[in-house]
């Protein structure tokens, strides 16, 4: 499981050319594997796993991102919204699965603000090959 959070990191922290992509920019580089430190500014997003079902052939994942946001107004989470659709919508992981990832697809997403903190939930579906 560790080469799949290491490939969608890996994604988010690329800068082909030098330039980070929308994402990354958007978050700051606040990207973290199920919690953020403490204090740690927003806006920020985690990665975690939610479930994980394998058969002799394929394992599937579900990995669910949460986009924190304390701007008064939504563009800034819509913004990091898009950014995360934009990079991992039906893409391919590099390293994962034997011998490749079969795909990440967007299965859910929720918009709600508590209190004075916008929170985007999207959950992704992962196929890793197992042969």
């Amino acid at each position: 499981m560790s080469s799949l959070f290491a490939a969608i990191y890996a994604m988010f922290v690329a800068a082909p050319g030098g330039v980070h992509n929308a994402l990354y920019l958007a978050l700051n580089g606040n990207l973290f594997n199920t919690g953020a430190p403490l204090n740690t500014a927003l806006p920020l997003a985690t990665m975690s796993l939610v479930n994980n079902q394998t058969d002799l052939f394929m394992e599937k994942i579900l990995m669910q991102f949460s986009i924190f946001s304390n701007t008064p107004g939504d563009t800034e989470i819509l913004n990091a919204y898009a950014a995360l659709i934009a990079l991992y919508d039906n893409c391919s992981l590099a390293n994962v699965g034997n011998p490749s990832n079969l795909g990440m697809e967007r299965r859910h997403s929720l918009l709600m603000k508590e209190d004075t903190v916008w929170h985007y939930v999207v959950e992704y579906e992962i196929w890793v090959e197992r042969m």
